[in-house]
């Protein structure tokens, strides 16, 4: 099997994940990031203007990943709110599983954007949470759930989710799926009527 060439900028964007995940973004010298890409410092820079741009790509891919497979699932007036809500934990572990690197520098490192950035990040993060806050608020309209601060429920199944990738480890073999549906089975069992 011949193995997949990756672009130079998707490497840079991979090795900058690993670097800011283990040191933090503001302990990461642009020069640590060319060699650990085997480049000389001012080549990185005819792929990337600055390690902020580098963060903010990073940042934003993630962001998209999550909005790809969500909005599928939240736009579906077909299935119930309780399975909504399942697979929306789903997709959410899933680009969390799939993005483990990035994904940490996207929860942590995003304080790090510059201002129009971080209005975006910010905006676009209100509008995640949202599609879960709409559809626990849905489910206990509908008597799916039980009458619950919504806020709260939501707050709690982001932070039980968003912590996966600190422990969270692929060589391991857990399916990602089985790790959800654990998630699912301990979560929302408590908010079942």
């Amino acid at each position: 099997m011949i193995a997949e060439q990756v672009s130079t900028k998707t490497l840079i964007k991979q090795r900058a994940a690993v670097l800011f995940r283990d040191n933090g973004f503001p302990a990461t010298s642009m020069r640590q990031l060319a060699k650990e890409v085997g480049l000389e410092a001012p080549s990185i820079y005819s792929h990337f203007r600055s390690k902020e741009e580098i963060l903010k790509t990073i940042v934003f891919e993630v962001a998209g990943q999550f909005f790809k497979t969500a909005l599928p699932i939240y736009e579906d007036v077909s299935v119930s709110s309780l399975t909504k809500l399942t697979l929306l934990v789903h997709s959410h572990i899933q680009v969390i599983a799939d993005n483990i690197d990035s994904v940490a520098v996207f929860f942590h490192d995003w304080r790090h954007l510059d201002k129009p950035n971080l209005d975006n990040f910010k905006h676009q993060r209100h509008q995640y949470e949202k599609i879960f806050l709409d559809t626990i608020q849905k489910g206990i309209s509908e008597g799916v759930f039980r009458e619950a601060d919504t806020k709260f429920v939501a707050l709690t199944l982001f932070s039980t989710m968003n912590w996966t990738y600190e422990w969270y480890n692929p060589s391991k073999n857990i399916d990602p799926k089985h790790l959800a549906d654990n998630l699912c089975d301990v979560i929302l069992k408590g908010i079942l009527k």
